[in-house]
């Protein structure tokens, strides 16, 4: 009896910071930094309530609502975290258009520099090159025009099949550091959305396609730089505590100023005049923020397409899925992927087929 009352207090109090943390997503770390914190608990959360309310259903106690209470209404995260979609086949419709992302980790060219083989960077770029997809949104861009290596415009614009723009140019105006959108579609006007005190940016393309116009938006939200080798090393215990009060530090720097540029883009978004994507490295979680103030005015491509995970990161943390598109109720999808077969940067790319819905 005893225990089973400090297991409904258990349950109970598990409840509640279960629906603190939801709420946790909608406040920016702007203001709340620890609200960032707090919203990363949400999918460890979920499951303890699965646990509870497996816990009850097989006692055939009316405990379990409590649970299920939670579990039905955290059922957007679960969401955003899995999803089982059945959308049809890969292949293009009359009036659809296919649309990548990817973060393509500067095509490798770090090691290159370190005097390294350069065969993983040839072998991305050339996924890269050989994708169909018509349009491209890159981040992490690299291009030196003068290198045969990392002349990666000419390469992916080879016989002159794709419009690009490209923010920014680095000092030399032979080399290009940063965002690209390529387009099989004329570019008609492209423009950038500038984040204060940041190298990180976003920029955005209207493409016309047969009779309508789309603006694509591509954006690489702040990072935080985070040493994986470091984080699961065997260093001594004041070596790990220094390294992850630097950890900690750095994640609070990040949430703060993904929530500052999150809402100057959405600000953007809102006064477009055509139906939008939105493609990019968020650098956040579907627990994030970032992620639910982009879910309160577009739809994400994973949860209305995708099966699976769809975890995109390519590293140890392989767990997280932090690239996103997502896009206007004007645009339907017809398809969507994480392609892990382009494996050469610490990201996966993600493929989707949109079409414009006609009036």
């Amino acid at each position: 009896m005893i225990k089973g009352k400090k297991r409904l207090i258990g349950n109970s109090i598990l409840a509640l910071v279960t629906l603190i943390a939801y709420f946790c997503t909608t406040i920016s770390p702007a203001n709340y930094g620890w609200a960032g914190f707090f919203a990363l608990l949400v999918p460890i959360l979920i499951i303890a309530n699965f646990i509870f309310f497996f816990h009850w259903f097989l006692k055939k106690s009316p405990k379990l609502l409590i649970s299920l209470f939670v579990i039905l209404i955290g059922f957007p995260y679960l969401r955003s975290s899995i999803n089982f979609s059945f959308t049809g086949a890969k292949s293009k419709k009359n009036g659809s258009f296919s649309v990548m992302s990817y973060n393509v980790k500067v095509f490798n060219v770090y090691n290159h520099l370190q005097g390294k083989d350069s065969i993983n960077a040839k072998n991305l770029i050339r996924q890269v090159v050989e994708d169909s997809s018509d349009i491209k949104c890159l981040q992490e861009f690299f291009c030196e025009d003068n290198s045969k290596v990392f002349n990666t415009i000419a390469q992916i614009n080879q016989g002159r099949k794709y419009y690009y723009i490209t923010t920014p140019r680095a000092k030399s105006r032979h080399n290009y550091f940063g965002l690209a959108i390529f387009s099989k579609y004329p570019i008609i006007n492209s423009g950038e959305v500038v984040f204060p005190n940041s190298k990180n940016r976003s920029h955005f393309a209207d493409i016309k396609i047969k009779n309508d116009i789309i603006r694509v938006y591509n954006v690489h939200f702040q990072s935080i730089s985070l040493d994986e080798e470091r984080m699961f090393s065997n260093e001594s215990y004041e070596e790990l505590k220094k390294n992850y009060d630097n950890v900690f530090k750095r994640m609070k720097k990040g949430f703060q100023k993904r929530a500052k540029q999150a809402d100057l883009l959405i600000e953007h978004i809102k006064k477009s005049p055509y139906p939008v994507v939105v493609c990019g490295d968020f650098n956040d979680t579907p627990y994030s923020y970032t992620y639910t103030s982009f879910k309160e005015i577009l739809a994400n491509a994973f949860e209305k397409a995708g099966s699976g995970f769809d975890f995109s990161y390519n590293g140890k943390m392989f767990f997280l899925r932090i690239d996103n598109q997502f896009f206007s109720e004007k645009l339907k999808i017809h398809y969507f992927e994480t392609d892990r077969k382009m494996s050469y940067s610490d990201h996966f790319p993600l493929k989707a087929i949109y079409e414009v819905i006609k009036p």
